[in-house]
């Protein structure tokens, strides 16, 4: 019971994170702005980039599963993403995006 009280809580404590994260970008403050948008890091290497150019993120998606399911992934932090550049020069793929299930 008590890792179930844990789980909910660290949940609670990243959902707060983010929604900090996307209330500091200043555009996600007007008014007439009800989707928020968020700037985002994805790693790769040099060859997806060029893909990734050329035909979006959907070519992605025939890779693997992920982790967490198909689907393109995303940070907010640079040294993370790095970890998924493969080459001695980090490649990245900087997106703005809006967030969502």
């Amino acid at each position: 019971r008590d890792s179930n009280k844990s789980d909910v809580m660290d949940r609670k404590w990243l959902l707060d994170y983010f929604q900090k994260y996307v209330d500091s970008f200043a555009w996600n403050h007007k008014e007439e702005e009800i989707v928020k948008i968020i700037p985002v890091i994805h790693g790769t290497n040099a060859k997806v980039v060029w893909e990734i150019c050329q035909s979006g993120f959907s070519t992605l998606a025939t890779l693997d599963d992920g982790w967490y399911g198909r689907g393109m992934y995303f940070t907010t932090s640079s040294k993370y993403a790095s970890l998924y550049s493969t080459q001695k020069e980090k490649v990245f793929v900087i997106s703005y995006i809006l967030p969502g299930n």
